[in-house]
């Protein structure tokens, strides 16, 4: 129908409209660049796979309440599920066992050894500042 041209009536109805789409989404852009940073986004990618699955496109807003009520999934299930115990080198596949394991005496007891130890190792380091510093102030 069109030639290497197509009429000019044509080419002055699309020029009032977004001519950069994008069919999946069901949005307009108003250059190319916006368009291709479009195609990138996690939106357009998951509304393609619903396509692929003949489900209907998602609109950005829901999209992204999909995406925080996912996180919050995410973040709950991170809190039940394996959580390591420094003092004792133990890990815990879920959130009740450690904290029974919290309760427990033999940590409780690591625990304090722990923090004497700690405690100590900063009192003598403390001395020998102490005597780094009186050094220091006998030769001035």
């Amino acid at each position: 129908l069109f030639r290497s041209n197509p009429p000019e009536a044509t080419k002055a109805r699309f020029a009032g409209m977004a001519s950069y789409t994008c069919i999946t989404c069901r949005v307009a852009f108003s250059d190319a660049d916006i368009q291709r940073a479009h195609y990138k986004t996690d939106w357009h990618r998951y509304n393609l796979k619903r396509k692929v699955a003949d489900m209907p496109s998602v609109t950005a807003e829901n999209f992204q309440e999909r995406v925080l009520a996912q996180r919050a999934v995410v973040e709950e299930q991170s809190r039940e599920t394996a959580t390591y115990c420094a003092a004792c080198s133990k890990r815990f596949s879920t959130y009740n066992a450690y904290e029974n394991h919290l309760k427990s005496k033999k940590h409780l007891d690591l625990e304090k050894r722990a923090v004497h130890a700690v405690s100590k190792n900063v009192e003598r380091m403390n001395e020998k500042n102490l005597e780094k510093g009186l050094g220091q102030d006998r030769k001035s």
